[in-house]
């Protein structure tokens, strides 16, 4: 009964190895942490402004909404 199952057990563990190998080679020869340069966000050459964290007024959400009530009413 045992050995009707050794083709699955046998599957399971070349795909188990298949993955841990990839995950190891890609670990390995993956590219390294960036540096700072690599990092800063570009702007058209030019260091960015302001924040990217602003809030929107109310009235942009509410033709958002009136936008979708007409889109779905087409």
């Amino acid at each position: 009964m045992f050995g009707e199952f050794v083709p699955l057990f046998v599957m399971i563990a070349l795909a188990l190895g298949l993955a841990l190998t990839l995950l190891a080679v890609a670990t390995y020869v993956g590219p390294s942490r960036p540096s700072d340069t690599k990092t800063m966000p570009y702007e058209s050459g030019m260091d960015p402004v302001g924040s990217a964290h602003e809030r929107y007024s109310v009235k942009f959400y509410l033709v958002a909404m009136i936008f979708i009530v007409f889109d779905v009413e087409v």
